[in-house]
């Protein structure tokens, strides 16, 4: 498996769960591209709300796929008053 078709799949999270997928590099690919699209919408929509720069959220969510998501969680949920 080439470097580019392991960096989609850890990234978006797939061969966490589904490793089987990287014995099919086009379903590996196509999903993972998926992924990534998804997690940059969704974190450019979360970082918006709680005021953070909705762009550079995005950006992450396609770029570090999962990764940028649980920072995200983690940053808004220090963040919020008591």
């Amino acid at each position: 498996m080439s470097a580019v078709l392991q960096w989609l799949g850890w990234s978006s999270g797939l061969l966490l769960v589904a490793p089987r997928l990287a014995e099919e590099p086009l379903v590996l690919a196509a999903t993972a591209a998926a992924m990534l699209v998804t997690y940059a919408i969704t974190l450019h929509f979360l970082a918006v709300m709680a005021g953070r720069e909705g762009r550079r959220w995005g950006i992450a969510g396609l770029v570090f796929g999962v990764a940028a998501v649980a920072l995200l969680l983690v940053v808004m949920e220090n963040s919020t008053p008591e």
